[in-house]
């Protein structure tokens, strides 16, 4: 599991989670061999348009195999667009033909953690819990170990957020709360509760 912070991309063969999303928007590429995100902050639909095609240069170059489908997820309402047209600006921008599948994960006020897991070639599992019943890791890493990068104005290739000591510090696990779930199990995103469309 590779767990994507704000404005941070990256891939990883199993699956990937992005931590406190609110008004962001997660999205994945799924191809047959790999899961490529991007934890997109919410911004204006310019700024949005190119780091999309910076996404798409790092996808060149770091996502193999036949591409499948294309994710987003957040908060609509507290992400405040409408999320067909920006998912098919992204999948312009990227290159990307194909069917998009979002998730409205509901929740206003709140971040939610989402993880995104390969099935195979199939439609990937989707779960969901909002961030007051999680507990999340934070690790300082050396530059070198990290797989991270992170989309800025300049480049999609400039490494990811740093503490204030100047050590890049990134999440490394997300587990559910026991004292705050009562369930304590993750949202399963089912397919009455996403749309998808084709481009």
């Amino acid at each position: 599991m590779l767990y994507l912070f704000s404005e941070q991309i990256g891939v990883d063969a199993a699956a990937l989670g992005f931590p406190s999303v609110e008004t962001c928007l997660a999205v994945v590429l799924q191809t047959d061999q790999v899961l490529a995100g991007w934890h997109s902050f919410n911004t204006s639909g310019t700024v949005t348009a190119a780091n999309a095609a910076k996404f798409g240069t790092f996808l060149a170059a770091n996502a193999p195999g036949t591409w499948l489908r294309l994710y987003g997820a957040t908060n609509r309402e507290g992400h405040g667009k409408n999320w067909k047209s920006e998912m098919r600006d992204i999948a312009n921008a990227i290159g990307f033909t194909g069917t998009v599948i979002g998730l409205d994960m509901g929740v206003v006020g709140e971040g939610v953690h989402v993880e995104f897991h390969r099935n195979g070639n199939a439609r990937c599992e989707i779960y969901h819990k909002r961030n007051s019943k999680m507990i999340y890791t934070q690790t300082k890493t050396p530059l070198a170990a990290i797989p991270h990068r992170r989309i800025t104005n300049s480049a999609a290739t400039d490494q990811p957020l740093y503490t204030s000591d100047g050590s890049p510090s990134i999440f490394t696990n997300a587990t559910i709360d026991p004292a705050t779930s009562k369930k304590g199990k993750f949202h399963h995103s089912s397919w009455m509760g996403l749309q998808s469309f084709t481009v």
